[in-house]
Parts: C-alpha cells; structure tokens; sequence
C-alpha cells in the first residue's frame, strides 16, 4: 500500500502516514505520522492560546486501535511551542488526550469494554496491566462526565431494606456538614419513604431556608404536609413548586390538594397542566 493509502487507514484528521512498518511474524504494524500542508495550527496544551510557529519538533510512540490483526502504534511528529504564558509547551493534539502512550481512540475503546466486562478480562482483551486498564477507564470517565446528560433529580429509588443504612449514612455527613443541603434532602426523602412526614417536614423545612429557589423540596415539603393532612400549607408549597419549575408531578399533587378543599375549578385547570407535561408512559410519582 502506498502512504497516501495508509493516512486513509489511519484516519487522523489533518495527519498525513509518511513513512510505515510491518513485522509479519509479530503482527506489528507501525505508522510514522506528521502534519499535512497547510496543517500549523499550534495550540498551546497549558492555556489554548494558538501559536505561529514551533520552538522544537520531537516523536511519540502511541498505541493505536488494531488494524486487522496486526497491533498498530503510531509515532506521531508533535512540536513544542513556546507560549508567552506557560512558557515551553508541547502542543495540544486531539487524538492524544494525556501523557499516557495511547489514543483517544484507543482509550475509548478500553473504556466501553470496561462497561460491559471486568477489568481483568479486558486486560487479557488488550494484552494490558489490570491496573494500565483501571487508570485508561478513569481517563475515559473523566472525559465523558462533563459531556452526559444530568436530569434534574425526581425522585430517589432505595431498597426498602436499605433505607435505614442510607438515612444513617446521610446524618453522618450532616454530622461532618450542618449546611450540606443535598444531604438533607436525601433524608427527607427517606423519612417520607419511612412514613415519618413531621421529621420530613422539619427537613425540608432546613433545605428551604438554604435555598428557597429549590422547587423540589418545596414539591417534597408539600407531599409531606398533605400527608399530614395540613392541606392549606401542602397548596402553598406545591403552588410555589410548579411556579419556580412547572411539572407533570408537581401539577398532579397540586390539583389533589386543590381537590380536597373544594377548589374543583382549580383542580381542573391543574389536571390539564398535567395532562400537557406528562411524558407518554410515564408513572405518577
């Protein structure tokens, strides 16, 4: 195969394979890499900023993914860039994500393995360290986190046999934090779970003097009181739940409360706000 061939292969956008090596017996393959034409465009990998020219030029030796059944590595042509800022730096390539000598690709890949199959077993997979996999998939997950979704918090499903660990182990962290508000909420959640509404009540009530814009406690506090049968509190706060975030759950115990003191109208008109946000299938909560 011609060089021009293998940058096909390889696929590293605005690298060119210049030069390559193939060990038939090993089933090695080795690509040598540099910059197409055109291609200066230096980062620096401290700051960001984007440099003219290079200070150096060096190699580095990374694992790539498998061509076929021949191991691939790729030493790639980097250069160092002098940045008024951090000084001299080696520049910022996509394709390799830290100073490990892999991929991004190749780490990628590692870590979705990891997702389905014990580290051990993807070692052997990867002829790899066990503990070269762990610290691949921390990369891996470190990378993915910022990029995932984080639905707002709903509700929090615990095992019925676990309630009473979980609740210990969140007044262990209040013992350590007084203001930790999510810790507080959680155990309201728990004490609503354990039908203990007073003490939910009394948390919540915590939560929402560290943060009165916190729709969820308000939609909690409000589930508490109903359950106490203070319905008149339960409208006030569910009320000011759907008003800082209208939802189909929050719509649904408001139009239950307003039910139970006679305000039918009302009820109405928030079983139909209900209606319009509840996603197709879902359950009540």
């Amino acid at each position: 195969m011609r060089e021009t061939d293998w940058t096909k292969v390889l696929g590293w956008p605005g690298y060119r394979v210049y030069r390559h090596e193939i060990n038939e017996p090993a089933k090695t393959l080795k690509l040598w890499v540099r910059r197409k034409r055109g291609n200066r465009k230096l980062v620096c990998s401290g700051c960001g900023r984007k440099l003219a020219e290079g200070y150096d030029v060096y190699e580095r030796e990374v694992r790539d993914l498998p061509c076929f059944e021949f191991r691939t590595t790729v030493v790639i042509e980097l250069y160092r860039v002098r940045c008024p800022d951090c000084g001299v730096k080696t520049e910022k390539v996509p394709q390799l994500p830290s100073k490990a000598p892999f991929s991004k690709r190749f780490e990628e890949a590692v870590g979705l393995a990891c997702e389905s199959a014990p580290v051990r077993r993807v070692a052997r997979q990867f002829a790899l360290s066990p503990n070269t996999v762990r610290a691949i998939d921390l990369r891996y997950l470190k990378r993915w986190a910022p990029r995932r979704r984080k639905p707002a918090l709903r509700q929090m499903g615990i095992d019925e046999m676990y309630l009473d660990e979980a609740a210990k182990q969140f007044q262990s962290e209040m013992e350590l934090n007084a203001q930790h508000s999510q810790s507080l909420y959680q155990l309201a959640y728990i004490r609503l779970q354990q039908h203990q509404a007073p003490e939910a009540s009394r948390l919540l009530a915590q939560v929402i003097k560290q943060d009165p814009s916190n729709s969820d406690a308000h939609y909690q506090l409000g589930k508490a009181l109903l359950e106490q049968g203070d319905v008149s509190e339960a409208t006030r706060e569910l009320e000011t739940s759907v008003q800082l975030r209208p939802t189909d759950y929050g719509y649904f115990q408001l139009s239950n409360a307003y039910a139970r003191t006679g305000r039918s109208d009302d009820a109405r008109r928030a079983l139909e706000k209900f209606e319009k946000l509840k996603p197709k299938n879902a359950a009540v909560p």
